[in-house]
């Protein structure tokens, strides 16, 4: 059975950006999301399982002295060596950094605002899914905020041959709750190159 870093690998390697169910230019449902949870503009973001190109929100957001971060577990989304594991890489000329890592076990910046379009719906273990929680509350600064979503209820089972979990925007509140003040959650769909209508779920927060 693959690992999940092979499984990505061959996910990224052996499907065109367009094609991948996730893709998408329109990138208005997350900046809206960043303006709303963000303490100020320009500032620290990271951006998980973003992967680079268009439909990475790191090409149309301001960060604050270059403190944009973009985390994958594939080497092949951020076009980096596969040698260069939980190792933050600066590129000259862009105003962000690349680390190929598991966002469980990868060490993380301070951040202002944690953006996550589709990473967490991957963790259908609940102690992956606290210690994503944890991970988050511990890297982000006391006011910022954080943006999560993935399949809701009335979503796809399984996301590029992996099972995902579904959960309503309440039940994202509630996984949070611990450690976020809850500023909006709510469902919007996502209409994949294919055509298919995705339903998610979308959680705001503000780190108490």
């Amino acid at each position: 059975m693959a690992t999940s870093e092979e499984h990505w690998e061959h996910v990224y390697e052996s499907t065109p950006d367009a094609e991948r169910s996730w893709a998408r230019k329109d990138l208005k449902e997350s900046l809206d999301a960043i303006d709303r949870v963000a303490p100020r503009i320009p500032c620290a973001i990271i951006d998980v399982g973003g992967g680079v190109g268009d439909d990475s929100i790191t090409s149309h957001v301001a960060f604050d002295d270059g403190a944009g971060y973009i985390l994958d577990i594939s080497a092949a989304a951020l076009g980096i060596n596969s040698d260069e594991r939980d190792q933050w890489i600066s590129v000259i000329g862009l105003n962000h950094s690349f680390c190929v890592g598991d966002v469980l076990t990868a060490p993380l910046p301070q951040v202002e605002v944690w953006h996550d379009r589709a990473t967490m719906h991957f963790f259908t273990n609940v102690k992956d899914r606290r210690r994503y929680v944890e991970r988050a509350a511990d890297h982000i600064v006391p006011g910022g905020g954080i943006i999560v979503s993935g399949f809701s209820t009335d979503g796809p089972m399984h996301c590029s041959g992996l099972e995902i979990l579904r959960r309503s925007p309440d039940e994202l509140t509630a996984e949070f709750s611990e450690y976020f003040d809850v500023i909006d959650a709510y469902e919007a769909d996502h209409i994949t190159p294919g055509g298919v209508v995705q339903r998610f779920a979308w959680y705001l927060g503000r780190r108490k």
